[in-house]
C-alpha cells in the first residue's frame, strides 16, 4: 500500500502557480521581432497564422537583446519565486544550447517585475553566439506573491 497523500484535484497541488510557456525567434544582432513571439499575448504584432502576439494578457512584458547571444526576459508582474524554468532551441545541426540564468527581483512584490537572462551558446565551446531565425522556447513555473510556500 502506498503512503502517498491523494488530493481531490490538481488545484490542490498547484495552488498559486502561474505557468508561462512562450517562444521567440532569434534575430542576429537585433531585438527579436515581436511578430515572431508565440504565447506572449498582449505584445504588439499580428494574430495571423504564424504569429499570436496579441493573444490576450501575457506573463511577458518584453524580450530584448542585451549582447552577443544574450536576451533579457522581463515578466509583466512580480512573483514570489520561480519554481522551475527551462529553455530549448530549434537547431537541426545540434550546435546551440540556450541557458537561463538565475532570476532577479524574486519576492520583491507585485510591482517589481521579475527578469531572467537567457544566453544562446555554442555547444562545443560554451561561447555566447548570435543566430538568426532560431526559435527559442521558454517554460516557467512561477509562484504568485502571497500564496503559501
Amino acid at each position: 500500500m502506498s503512503r502517498r497523500t491523494w488530493f481531490k484535484d490538481a488545484s490542490m497541488t498547484s495552488q498559486g502557480l502561474v505557468y508561462a510557456d512562450f517562444s521567440f525567434l532569434t534575430n542576429n544582432t537585433s531585438n527579436p521581432a515581436t511578430t515572431s513571439f508565440r504565447g506572449c499575448g498582449g505584445l504588439t504584432g499580428s494574430d495571423g497564422a504564424t504569429s499570436v502576439a496579441n493573444s490576450g494578457p501575457s506573463a511577458v512584458a518584453s524580450i530584448t537583446r542585451t549582447g552577443v547571444g544574450a536576451y533579457l526576459i522581463t515578466l509583466a508582474d512580480g512573483y514570489r519565486y520561480v519554481t522551475c524554468s527551462y529553455a530549448s532551441i530549434d537547431d537541426a545541426a545540434d550546435t546551440l544550447v540556450p541557458r537561463l540564468a538565475a532570476p532577479s527581483n524574486e519576492g520583491s512584490g507585485h510591482d517589481t517585475a521579475v527578469t531572467i537572462a537567457l544566453t544562446v551558446r555554442a555547444m562545443s565551446t560554451g561561447t555566447a553566439t548570435e543566430s538568426t531565425g532560431r526559435r527559442v522556447s521558454v517554460g516557467l513555473v512561477l509562484k504568485n506573491v502571497g500564496n503559501g510556500t
